[in-house]
């Protein structure tokens, strides 16, 4: 993972990950954490402003399903949680799940979709499956579909802007 200035200049390199591809990366709302997902090992937390030499990457705990991955993909506001893709066995994408930096556990969300991203209410996200995009509220798990673009593809990813009130895809 590497940062730079808006005008290009200034490249730094934050990661050194020799144990695989670096994926994923998702800053927290505070900007002093970066997650991180490395293929078929999981996802790992470190501190933005240490050199790598003085990191040590915290490993999110294991799924409960074997041979099973969580990739991170956004931080809840008050940076308590991180929701992510839910990967089986297969590869595919298996849901939308969060993680629990306090019990430090996930907590499935959904069994179908990916791409999460939470809304600034930290109660909401919204995440992308076939097409198209859903809500789910992440107390009561009720989910509804808010945009579909079928039968035309929307992308493998899409973002938010800060004010929660435009979707980009």
């Amino acid at each position: 993972v590497w940062t730079m200035n808006p005008d290009g200049s200034n490249p730094r390199q934050i990661t050194y990950e020799s144990r695989g591809p670096v994926i994923c990366p998702a800053w927290a709302p505070d900007g002093k954490r970066l997650a991180y997902s490395v293929w078929s090992l999981g996802t790992f937390i470190i501190e933005v402003d240490k050199p790598w030499k003085e990191q040590s990457p915290q490993a999110l705990g294991p799924l409960s399903e074997q041979n099973a991955w969580f990739w991170a993909r956004s931080w809840s506001p008050d940076g308590r949680c991180i929701a992510g893709d839910l990967q089986g066995p297969t590869g595919a994408y298996s849901g939308v799940g969060v993680y629990s930096f306090e019990s430090k556990k996930y907590l499935r969300l959904t069994d179908f979709g990916a791409f999460a991203h939470w809304l600034r209410d930290g109660r909401r996200l919204l995440f992308l499956d076939e097409n198209r995009i859903y809500l789910i509220d992440s107390g009561s798990g009720r989910i509804r579909e808010i945009l579909s673009v079928a039968p035309h593809e929307l992308g493998p990813v899409f973002a938010l802007s800060r004010d929660n009130r435009l979707i980009l895809f």
